[in-house]
């Protein structure tokens, strides 16, 4: 899978990035693929969806020490993309590591596979997919609203069903049916 990354320093100014991201960044665009990476830098062109999403995300870190945030964009083509936030250290200074790809459709099959063949109910299927995204217990439920405890049960019956014994063996399973 392709993965665009960047790094924003606290007033959002794109300090690093790399030419995936820049590719990625033109796709949700709607734009023109970017000519040779090796020649010339592309522009920096900074959707203003994700920009929107980088001062959100300034705020929850700021206000309430929300440290990641995974969310799921939609481009003016409808092509979804899932955009990754979060917060990193270093020196003292705090800046945001921003990890974006395009959504594919193939966890749409492996849903499908986990509720019928598997058992597992819609909500389990979001849990394990927020678990694949690298997200934990506590991240997943204040995505989704629910309580921790909820997510940890969640996240036992789905172990049971799938006969793993803990997240990274999840990911694992879940990696091997994509």
């Amino acid at each position: 899978m392709d993965q665009g990354i960047a790094v924003f320093n606290r007033s959002l100014e794109c300090l690093l990035r790399n030419y995936t991201m820049t590719r990625l960044w033109a796709k949700f665009l709607n734009q023109p693929r970017p000519k040779d990476q090796y020649k010339t830098p592309a522009p920096l062109i900074l959707p203003e969806a994700i920009r929107a999403e980088l001062k959100k995300f300034h705020f929850l870190c700021q206000e309430e020490g929300i440290p990641r945030r995974v969310l799921r964009l939609t481009s003016t083509s409808g092509v979804q993309f899932f955009l990754i936030l979060k917060a990193i250290s270093y020196k003292g200074e705090e800046f945001y590591l921003a990890l974006f790809h395009e959504h594919r459709a193939r966890f749409e099959n492996v849903r499908e596979l986990l509720q019928k063949e598997k058992g597992l109910t819609p909500q389990e299927v979001r849990v394990v997919e927020a678990v694949y995204q690298g997200l934990s217990a506590k991240e997943i439920a204040y995505e989704t609203k629910l309580s921790e405890s909820t997510i940890k049960s969640y996240l036992k019956d789905i172990f049971k069903k799938l006969e793993v014994h803990k997240a990274t063996e999840l990911v694992y399973y879940i990696h091997q049916l994509l």
